[in-house]
């Protein structure tokens, strides 16, 4: 049996993108966390779900290097020519409106034909595409730029008051982690509870029991703390349970303030980049995206390193970006 140190370490390096405004997906963690524990919620992870969602669009293939290089006037590693942006009429640039369907479901997303397009290498969505093809060449339009960083080109050295963020991490798997097997505790004590009563002569209670049985079979250790002599110490093990579900939490909020921190440092970065090649670039101090203010023809022009997936959509004026339930709270 792996342990909890063991178990971190191979999320850490299975997490291709794992996402920071995970609402949804902690609901969906949860469901899977009553049925397997850890060791279940681990293989999720694993996949990665950001990438796996935005993968499985049946009408567009976004490739493992949602990038592309070649030769053109806004080569991503060439170096900055230090060219000023040109003045930028806003009252002339296209927006997304608030109703624009970029924000789509969990459950459509998946579904939904043509919710993403390709685009000179580039995946972009319905939205942006549909602009394209209803303002002439010489428009300017405000693309949202979304970043989804592959695993290995987090910064895990980046430092947030005073800790790494591989530091932070770190902290909360190994707190997830206990809370995810005392949530297993909780759901499969009644079978040590009751024993071999639980399910006497029922076939389908005794594969219950049994399965139970295996499960608890991972924790051997939190077994031992909370049945003592045979007996369930429910009122010491529940307090616990809530006490290591809240630090859970809490320990996530503070890493998903430093991802974000990180996240931001990296707009900043990009921008500074793109700002050099004469791109007017706005940051919206959101982790989500950052803003460019270019033609058709410019954005398929420019390029991005390949440190993770790069999608483009049309941005709103005034309210927050977002893709789908990757992003949208």
């Amino acid at each position: 049996m792996k342990t909890c140190d063991e178990m971190v370490n191979s999320l850490l390096k299975r997490r291709e993108q794992f996402f920071l405004k995970q609402k949804q997906k902690r609901r969906t963690a949860a469901k899977i966390a009553s049925a397997g524990g850890c060791c279940a919620l681990a293989a999720v992870i694993g996949t990665g779900i950001r990438h796996s969602v935005i993968s499985s669009n049946r009408e567009t293939v976004i490739p493992e290097n949602s990038s592309v290089i070649s030769e053109n006037s806004f080569p991503a590693t060439s170096e900055p020519e230090n060219i000023t942006p040109p003045s930028l009429d806003r009252s002339s640039v296209i927006w997304a409106s608030s109703g624009a369907d970029d924000n789509v479901g969990i459950l459509s997303i998946c579904e939904e034909v043509g919710a993403f397009k390709s685009f000179n290498g580039k995946v972009i969505t319905r939205t942006l595409s549909e602009a394209f093809k209803e303002h002439d060449d010489s428009s300017v339009f405000a693309v949202a730029v979304f970043y989804f960083p592959y695993d290995e080109s987090e910064d895990k050295d980046f430092v947030y008051n005073g800790k790494t963020l591989g530091e932070y991490e770190r902290d909360w798997l190994k707190k997830w982690c206990k809370s995810m097997n005392m949530h297993l505790l909780r759901n499969n004590a009644e079978y040590l509870i009751n024993g071999e009563e639980y399910y006497q002569n029922d076939y389908w209670a005794k594969l219950d029991y049994d399965k139970g049985i295996e499960l608890l079979a991972e924790i051997p250790d939190l077994v031992a703390e909370y049945f003592v002599d045979g007996e369930f110490l429910s009122d010491e093990f529940h307090r616990d349970h809530d006490a290591a579900y809240e630090e859970s939490q809490a320990s996530y909020k503070i890493y998903e303030q430093a991802y974000n921190a990180w996240k931001i440092s990296r707009f900043e970065e990009e921008i500074e980049r793109l700002k050099a090649l004469g791109v007017n670039c706005e940051l919206r101090n959101s982790p989500d995206s950052f803003v460019i203010f270019v033609t058709k023809d410019e954005l398929a022009k420019l390029t991005f390193d390949d440190s993770g997936h790069w999608i483009f959509g049309l941005a709103r004026e005034n309210d927050r970006d977002v893709l789908g339930w990757l992003i949208n709270e």
